[in-house]
């Protein structure tokens, strides 16, 4: 039986720069797939509802001939494009949930099963099962196949784990590498990396659909996703050293999770950690609102083109991600991690009460990401890092891969909350206020900045002496000896560390 106690032990890379080119080149793949995801499904509920009711193939003369954001509220096209928004968010809805639920199961055992293989064994599953799916939506597009058909590659694609599980190899792998003192800020960089291909990827998505059509589109997106699965196998070496008495399927990773939150001897670490998974709960689920951005942005009032569309993302990407880095790298030097995730809370809550009520393409482009980019979506960008930052130090070397585990699962859970809360909502208010489901997304982040809050007061005089630090103290170790045992640390599992986030 394995237990928490066997030794663990560390492999330094020769590089330090290994995962972010992996990741950056990831997300040129992934965020034309997103778009082309939901514009796809977009088109085709509009295609299907229009044949239901007789019509002919309605896209080209709703966005073209008629102009919508300019029609009575009364005029029928006005409802039949209500209906296609509710039906498209439902559809976002039942693919998120079909591949959130088996993943969830995975994450559990994948997360400790990493601390036991290696950091890869997390990473690669869910890029083989963006693989599955990516090949599913060319077969539905070639074959002119349901929609429906896509709710199974979704269930498959989740058994390997989902996009949360290879972020927790990922978030992992940099813990191991790095030391308290600059994980939050080598953790912040691997997130921006998600989002700096966005700021290039979807300029030229609107003009490639209209170019080469939606086939091709997703067939480049498959010779992506191929390549990083490539570069995993064979340019990112492992962290950690191979157990092969490591079984998947074991109890004992159950085991693991309760006792991360109910360790002997050290309640002040417990109760602390349960304080930050509930504000990490609290405020990542208004991060799940799949494809309700792109419905917002061609519904009323703003009816912005796939082009259009593209271009907002790429500058809204553009402001957060290069401000967040900048942002981060120098609130390392004058502010301890709680503040910035308390900062990114609330600006999180401003941004979004503002998108709520945004009624045109100016306020939407040069209000967002020019006047209050700077100032609350920069700091937006970095709550969820600097609470990932926050758990990751409040635990031991032996366990990253464990809490890790539990932040996938947690994010997954949020995923299925998320979509289960925000996109029924936004179905059900289209004759209210269109943007009425970003108000509740900022009453998400008000809670979890209260929460922040009291783990901040809770701690504040242990937080003064040295925020954000972890002290190691690490029995005498035996010498290493033969030539293979060069670049290994290994980790005693009867250090002590004083905790002082």
């Amino acid at each position: 039986m394995e237990t928490q106690e066997s030794s663990f032990a560390i492999v330094q890379p020769r590089r330090q720069i290994v995962l972010e080119p992996m990741i950056i080149l990831y997300s040129f793949v992934t965020f034309p797939l997103q778009l082309l995801t939901q514009l796809y499904i977009l088109e085709t509920v509009e295609n299907d509802l229009a044949a239901k009711y007789g019509m002919m193939n309605i896209s080209h003369y709703i966005n073209i001939t008629l102009d919508l954001c300019h029609m009575n509220a009364s005029d029928p096209a006005v409802a039949f494009n209500a209906e296609v928004q509710a039906e498209a968010s439902y559809v976002n809805l039942i693919m998120t949930l079909s591949a959130s639920v088996p993943a969830l199961f995975v994450s559990l055992f994948l997360g400790a099963y990493s601390d036991k293989v290696g950091r890869k064994y997390a990473i690669l599953p869910p890029l083989i099962g963006g693989i599955i799916t990516t090949l599913a939506f060319i077969v539905v597009v070639q074959l002119h196949l349901p929609l429906w058909y896509l709710f199974i590659s979704a269930f498959l694609c989740g058994f390997g784990g989902f996009l949360s599980t290879m972020l927790l190899g990922c978030f992992a792998y940099i813990s191991d590498t790095t030391s308290p003192e600059t994980r939050r800020f080598r953790i912040t960089v691997l997130e921006m990396c998600l989002l700096i291909p966005g700021i290039f990827s979807p300029l030229g998505i609107g003009k490639l659909i209209e170019t080469i059509g939606y086939m091709y589109s997703f067939v480049i997106t498959l010779v992506g996703q191929v390549i990083v699965v490539i570069y995993v196998i064979f340019f990112v070496p492992e962290t950690v050293q191979k157990d092969t008495s490591a079984k998947f399927f074991n109890l004992t990773r159950m085991k693991q999770f309760k006792e991360l939150f109910t360790k002997k001897g050290d309640n002040r670490r417990n109760v602390k950690l349960i304080i930050l998974f509930l504000a990490f709960f609290i405020g990542i689920v208004p991060k799940f609102d799949f494809g309700l951005d792109t419905l917002y942005l061609k519904n009323r009032p703003l009816c912005l083109s796939n082009k259009m569309v593209g271009y907002y993302m790429s500058t809204f990407l553009g402001v957060a991600t290069f401000g967040g880095i900048l942002v981060a790298w120098l609130m390392k030097f004058c502010m301890p991690d709680q503040t910035v995730a308390l900062i990114g809370g609330l600006s999180s809550m401003v941004q979004n009460i503002y998108k709520a009520f945004v009624q045109n393409v100016i306020m939407i482009f040069f209000g967002e990401n020019i006047n209050v980019a700077p100032v609350f979506s920069v700091f937006s960008v970095l709550y969820i890092p600097t609470v990932r930052t926050l758990l990751s130090n409040t635990v031991d070397k032996s366990e990253q891969g464990v809490v890790f585990g539990a932040v996938a699962f947690l994010e997954l859970m949020c995923s299925i909350t998320g979509v289960a809360i925000f996109n029924p909502i936004y179905a059900s208010t289209q004759n209210i206020l269109t943007g009425f489901v970003y108000l509740v997304m900022a009453t998400f982040y008000f809670v979890a900045s209260c929460v922040l809050t009291v783990y901040i007061i809770s701690y504040w005089n242990e937080g003064k002496s040295n925020p954000g630090t972890i002290t190691v103290t690490v029995p005498e170790k035996q010498p290493l000896l033969g030539s293979n045992d060069r670049g290994k640390r290994y980790v005693n599992p009867d250090e002590t560390r004083e905790h002082q986030n």
